[in-house]
């Protein structure tokens, strides 16, 4: 009778714990199935109600990324464009290619040490882009201008706009629609399908279109001349591979000299610039994947 009782008792046991086992997986989909509204919830916030751009995984990194550092001020879903505001002020319009955006101002790729931003510097913006690192450099109290050079018309314009939403900065900004080389000419450029990125060619074989571009070094000696103040120069240049052609331009002109600093991406290996930079000294080296790369050079005459 003893031992039939027992095996009632273990029997009710382990259906309780099977019943409580039961109620612990349900229990751990309700948390999950609510963290997943909650989730849903934050990011149709953070995308203004707009149901589409919450749910289009294209979208997701600029959630992760943005959310907490600035907000969307307005999406327009007839020219499939989003307003962004940073959280220091800067507005800035883009689209589902939004990455340049992240890494100028999320991931700050173009921070300037230190002790620059505490001296009066002038910017040269070789490849604005959209003019997002444009508004970076100027967003700062000691950028005393910035010229900028973007040879593709579309970017170009969508570089003016993000300008005119920042009045507090667009008189700090001065924006080309030409592009550098080692020559006054026109030249043929692949575009990628992204009106942000274009890489001038050598051969006719792949190009779109041509684009008008002028010599860096008489571009650049001219702005050089025109400024009167003494400024720290800085030279930013992203240009998907012609950083080669116009650095050896402003070598071979004894203006590379000027530059304090030169910061930006190389495409084609680092060693294919060395032999222009022996007055600089590399200060920042990070390596982005193939043959590409971060750098920060230093002019040697400083001491920073």
């Amino acid at each position: 009778m003893l031992d039939v009782l027992l095996d009632v008792v273990c029997l009710d046991l382990l259906r309780f714990n099977i019943l409580r086992n039961q109620m612990k997986v349900i229990d751990f989909f309700k948390l999950k199935w609510r963290q997943v509204l909650a989730l849903q919830e934050q990011k149709e916030a953070f995308f203004r109600g707009c149901k589409t751009l919450a749910e289009d995984k294209v979208y997701d990194c600029l959630y992760r990324s943005f959310r907490g550092r600035g907000e969307i001020v307005y999406i327009s879903s007839e020219m499939n464009s989003l307003y962004l505001r940073t959280a220091d002020g800067i507005t800035v319009k883009t689209d589902s290619y939004y990455l340049i955006f992240l890494e100028i101002f999320c991931n700050r790729i173009y921070t300037i040490p230190p002790y620059i931003e505490e001296v009066d510097f002038v910017v040269f913006d070789i490849g604005m882009n959209r003019a997002y690192s444009s508004l970076f450099f100027a967003n700062i109290d000691h950028c005393q201008h910035v010229y900028g050079f973007e040879l593709l018309g579309s970017t170009y314009r969508l570089a003016l706009e993000n300008i005119m939403l920042n009045p507090h900065l667009s008189d700090k900004i001065t924006a080309y629609n030409y592009g550098l080389w080692n020559a006054d000419t026109e030249v043929d450029v692949v575009d990628d399908g992204i009106d942000a990125h274009a890489s001038v060619m050598t051969s006719t074989t792949s190009a779109t279109s041509k684009v008008r571009v002028k010599r860096a070094s008489t571009a650049i000696h001219g702005l050089l001349d025109s400024e009167s103040g003494d400024f720290a120069r800085i030279l930013k240049i992203d240009v998907e591979g012609g950083e080669y052609t116009i650095l050896e331009d402003l070598y071979q002109a004894d203006l590379l000299y000027m530059f304090d600093i030169i910061i930006g991406e190389y495409h084609r290996g680092l060693d294919g610039l060395l032999s222009y930079l022996s007055d600089f000294y590399l200060s920042y080296h990070q390596k982005l994947g193939g043959l590409a790369g971060m750098i920060v050079f230093i002019n040697k005459r400083h001491h920073w």
